[in-house]
């Protein structure tokens, strides 16, 4: 049986989480008088707990409360304060380091009375006594000495090992503009960029996506270059650059802007702006005389220049280089497109990184905009934006705008660490020209997700992740919580005085008033059986076999699904103004989005995977009253596991939660529907949005759960 709460008062010291050394703890020390016992101290709140003092990590006590006055507290090797042990002890009156002897003196006379602890090699059992009272404190253990010989301490740490990597994510240059009866079009800008150094949790795919250019504009009339596509990798995302403007339009925003183009007509020759920390704004347009030359695109490291009589202002924004020793080669990126002319004007010229263009350069007299990086290897110039066309004021043929090259994604790691990608994505690996490091440098052909899994032989700093022992105790930094694994799973230990839970799977009112609780064990034909007992489903290509709690109901992904009685709503979504889902899933795919929960068509809400635009694997909670409103998972889940899914609703305040853990809030009105609730689909939705994967313990509440009772359900256990 699985421990769902323990009773931890006496492990004080796991407040602050300290199954490792190097962090400091204080205790606040007050004094009560217990009746029938006389005066005990209180150690941050609690009557004379156990105190676990780690070695190496410093301890401070403070009694500066007034109760204290006449009861300092020692460390002693006796309970009955005959050995008093100050190896390793620092004793403070007001703000002051004073001897043991003048600390007992002048103790009753200070406001600030104060003992740090760093123990060194200190006995398996210490005592924290009274000076001149007995009975008032108890046992000090200091772990690591006889004491827990047959356990294990794991270390802090995250919830699966960890790989630094430095990236460096580069989106897709956006496209140039047309241009139009006697003027030069803007520049496409240079794609988003991110670099830093980030750890990568190892041995579960990221998604990673490579943004291409964007086209540049087509001969017509009134055309803006297309953006380029954004590059991602697991939740970091490159913009892509923005197209430029030819007549009459705006140019787009993006990691950069594209470059206005060249006309004496408000607003449109403004460049736009590009998203902070990853490009610069494009440049404006020329607007006065018969020199009409459009704006250069926005580049990572500055702005493009604005349109002009002379090219050297409408060149496009830098892009930026980096040195072989970087990345195994020269990396070059992220510059504008040049902004084209007209009437026989000089066009701008691509924007440089380093000492090379590798935008696109700007069209003249009737002339197309070049494409990204003319000349350039593939591998080192890329992201950058295409440059603008230009057409003359007696031609009737609008000259295109240049195309946005791909962007890429560079990963440099230590060399006990390495990269496996899902087929579909191209890359070059050098392992050669920089000492310990594995460098990646990833390109491709389409912008559809891919995934890319690290693993590691680097020893990781949090806890073991394999090889686990019955009986193990974690301190999970994800969760903030002191965790128990019963050789299965891991459990959440909540301080509270409720006993170890025997099996509730098949409890309705757990752990608190249900409405309805499915456990999608098995059906009598198409009936699906509501433990509760009034709100019983009906089910339609359904089966049923081994899930997580028994047996569980399986969907096929086309054709499955379970209709629930629409007094559910009547009853409970719509009536009670809070209610609570609680489901555990397990899907096969995450190719497309996948309704798990939906109470209605029109105005409805929904629980559902999703398979694009909210994040591939992501969980979203709908509402929709004329507008959608999404609150989205922080937590990516992945197939072939089990998750729990819990979301709340209190009166216009909704909370997701996965595994008990939040995801996060939001607002959001719900409006009345007495439609039939769903699972596994939605009314009106086509096959290809069904769930495909197996559902577990469906049950509904008539109130919004708290996060112990989130934690309860998580942990629950079968009989």
């Amino acid at each position: 049986m699985a421990i769902t709460k323990v009773i931890t008062p006496d492990l004080i010291d796991l407040k602050n989480s300290q199954l490792a050394s190097g962090v400091a703890t204080t205790y606040a020390v007050t004094v009560v008088a217990v009746a029938g016992v006389g005066n005990r101290y209180f150690v941050d709140g609690v009557q004379t707990p156990n105190i676990v003092l780690i070695p190496g990590t410093q301890y401070i006590i403070t009694q500066d409360d007034v109760s204290n006055a006449s009861h300092p507290i020692l460390l002693s090797t006796s309970i009955a304060n005959t050995g008093v042990y100050s190896t390793g002890v620092v004793y403070s009156l007001n703000g002051a380091d004073v001897s043991y002897s003048s600390y007992i003196s002048g103790f009753a006379a200070a406001t600030q009375r104060k003992i740090t602890i760093t123990l060194s090699s200190p006995p398996a059992t210490l005592y924290y006594v009274c000076y001149y009272h007995q009975n008032m404190g108890n046992t000090v253990i200091t772990v690591g000495g006889a004491l827990n010989t047959d356990g294990i301490v794991l270390a802090k740490g995250p919830t699966g090992a960890t790989a630094p990597v430095q990236y460096l994510v580069v989106a897709g240059g956006g496209g140039g503009g047309t241009g139009f009866d006697g003027s030069g079009a803007g520049g496409g800008g240079g794609g988003g960029l991110i670099t830093t150094t980030g750890d990568f949790s190892t041995g579960s795919p990221l998604s990673l996506i490579i943004g291409l250019g964007g086209a540049g504009a087509a001969s017509v009339t009134a055309s803006t270059g297309n953006n380029g596509g954004n590059s991602q990798l697991d939740t970091i995302i490159a913009a892509g650059g923005g197209g430029a403007s030819g007549a009459y339009v705006v140019s787009n925003k993006g990691g950069s802007g594209g470059g206005g183009w060249g006309f004496n007509t408000a607003p449109s020759n403004v460049g736009a702006t590009g998203t902070g920390s990853q490009g610069n704004s494009g440049g404006d347009g020329f607007d006065n005389g018969s020199q009409f030359s459009g704006g250069g695109g926005g580049g990572f490291t500055s702005a493009g220049g604005s349109g002009s009589s002379t090219a050297a202002t409408q060149i496009g924004g830098a892009g930026i280089e980096y040195a072989a020793s970087e990345y195994g080669i020269i990396l070059r990126a992220s510059a504008g497109g040049g902004g084209g002319a007209a009437n026989n004007q000089t066009p701008g010229a691509g924007g440089l990184a380093g000492s090379t263009n590798i935008g696109g350069a700007g069209a003249t007299s009737n002339n197309s905009g070049v494409n990204e990086r003319p000349g350039e290897p593939a591998v080192s110039g890329t992201g950058s934006g295409g440059g603008g066309g230009s057409r003359d004021g007696g031609s009737n043929t609008n000259a295109a705008g240049g195309n946005g090259s791909a962007g890429f994604i560079a990963l440099k790691m230590p060399s006990g660490t390495t990269a496996a990608f899902s087929a579909g994505v191209t890359f070059t690996f050098d392992n050669t020209s920089i000492s310990g490091q594995n460098i990646y440098r990833i390109t491709a052909t389409t912008n559809s997700t891919q995934t890319v899994t690290f693993s590691s032989t680097v020893p990781s700093t949090g806890r073991p992740t394999t090889n686990l022992i019955d009986g193990e105790f974690r301190y999970n930094t994800t969760t903030k919580k002191v965790e128990f694994y019963d050789g299965a799973k891991w459990f959440a230990l909540i301080s509270s005085p409720a006993l170890p839970q025997a099996g509730t799977t098949g409890t309705c009112n757990y752990p608190t008033t249900a409405t309805a609780l499915y456990q999608l064990n098995s059906g009598v034909g198409s009936n699906v059986p509501d433990t509760c007992g009034t709100y019983d489903g009906t089910a339609t290509s359904i089966t049923y076999s081994a899930g997580n709690f028994g047996n569980a109901a399986n969907f096929n992904g086309s054709s499955s699904g379970i209709v629930l009685p629409s007094s559910l709503n009547t009853n409970v979504i719509d009536a009670t103004g809070a209610f609570s889902i609680s489901m555990w899933i397990n899907t096969n795919s995450l190719s497309a989005i996948q309704y798990l929960f939906c109470a209605s068509v029109s105005n409805n809400i929904d629980v559902s995977i999703n398979g694009n635009n909210q994040g591939v694997g992501k969980i979203i909670w709908t509402i929709y009253n004329g507008s959608y409103s999404y609150l989205t998972s922080t937590t990516t889940i992945t197939t072939n596991d089990w998750y729990h899914i819990v979301a709340t609703y209190n009166n216009g305040s909704r909370e997701l939660f996965i595994n008990s853990a939040s995801q996060g809030t939001s607002t959001k009105t719900l409006v009345e529907s007495s439609t039939e609730p769903t699972l596994g689909y939605r009314t009106g939705s086509g096959s290809s949005e069904r769930f495909d994967g197996e559902m577990d313990q469906l049950r509904i509440f008539p109130s919004a759960l708290t996060q112990e009772q989130v934690s309860a359900l998580y942990t629950e256990t079968t009989p």
